[in-house]
């Protein structure tokens, strides 16, 4: 039976409807999520990196409570890093990019060594709505830098880095982790292809652990989970643990 206009016009109705209702519990998701200002005060194993001859902390902070000694340090190692490969790829402008760096939701990471407290590299990284190749709009925590020293480099900061980002945008229910690499840089091209598939490299195991402190540290007795005897590969890795 065909639908009569009056239906047609009653359902577009309930479609806009529903779709202004969306709208709203996002903005309020999002205006949340922007009002938090410690993102690592759930996640305390993330808070220091010390391996491979590092001993690193790391501080959670959004952009109004970087000093300005802090935040010239912020962009000039950016500049150091990153001028000459923006300038192959997009081109590089000192103010837009001082801009870019305060923008009202910029929350950043800030890599202090332990000890001298001298700053070691950062994480710049914003919420938003992006569109992506298969979706118009997607929840997404958007990774705008991730900026080291050349003293921590290749020493795994980078891939914890990662995966710490990770652990944030699943924690605020984030459909998609985003970042844009210039053509000009092969090598972080590389490194972020390899993060694409995280399962068989140590990940699972490396939150296994997590979840072992969470518990221990809210006193609990055990860690339990129910695992499908259709997938024994997952139950090989569970026992494993």
């Amino acid at each position: 039976a065909k639908m009569s206009g009056k239906t047609k016009s009653a359902q577009k109705k309930e479609l806009r409807k529903q779709e202004v209702e969306k709208q709203k519990q996002l903005k309020l998701k999002f205006e949340e999520i922007n009002a938090i200002e410690d993102f690592l005060v759930d996640l305390a194993p993330f808070s220091k990196f010390d391996r491979n001859g590092l001993d690193l902390v790391l501080e959670s902070t959004p952009i109004h409570k970087i000093p300005s000694d802090l935040f010239d340090w912020i962009f000039d190692l950016l500049k150091r890093n990153m001028e000459q490969m923006y300038k192959e790829s997009w081109g590089w402008d000192d103010a837009a990019k001082k801009r870019e760096l305060k923008a009202e939701n910029a929350r950043y990471i800030i890599i202090h060594e332990k000890e001298s407290r001298r700053p070691m590299g950062f994480v710049h990284f914003q919420f938003s709505m992006e569109e992506s190749m298969d979706r118009p709009d997607r929840e997404t925590l958007y990774c705008w830098e991730i900026q080291l020293e050349e003293d921590v480099r290749g020493k795994g900061l980078g891939k914890f880095l990662m995966q710490l980002l990770e652990l944030i945008g699943r924690k605020q229910e984030m459909q998609c982790i985003m970042l844009t690499c210039p053509k000009s840089n092969p090598r972080a091209i590389q490194f972020y292809k390899s993060k694409e598939d995280v399962r068989g490299k140590g990940l699972g195991k490396f939150l296994m652990q997590l979840l072992e402190l969470i518990g221990r540290k809210q006193e609990m007795q055990c860690i339990m989970l129910t695992c499908p005897k259709s997938n024994p590969r997952a139950i090989q890795f569970y026992k494993s643990k």
